[in-house]
């Protein structure tokens, strides 16, 4: 049990470090700030992959009240582009 609760918490650990090295948390961050939340329990209209970071992020489209600095959303790209992420996940 203690190994399950650590090999979880080391796992954490990494998804946090992850987080701090993807330039694209702080949109997503920026969405949430806004009212956005998971896709799975959103309402429509508020879900933050769907309705907010994939249209900022890979169609480069506006999103009302939200305001990306360019250099931000280049690097966000540039970092999806390096780990071979979807450019367009619809």
């Amino acid at each position: 049990m203690l190994i399950l609760g650590l090999s979880l918490f080391l796992g954490s650990i990494a998804q946090a470090n992850d987080l701090l090295d993807n330039p694209c948390a702080s949109i997503l961050n920026e969405c949430m700030d806004h009212g956005y939340v998971e896709d799975q329990v959103a309402e429509p209209g508020r879900q933050i992959w769907l309705d907010c970071a994939n249209p900022i992020i890979d169609r480069n489209q506006r999103v009302r009240g939200i305001n990306i600095e360019p250099g931000r959303l280049r690097l966000c790209r540039e970092y999806k582009q390096s780990k071979n992420f979807a450019t367009d996940l619809e």
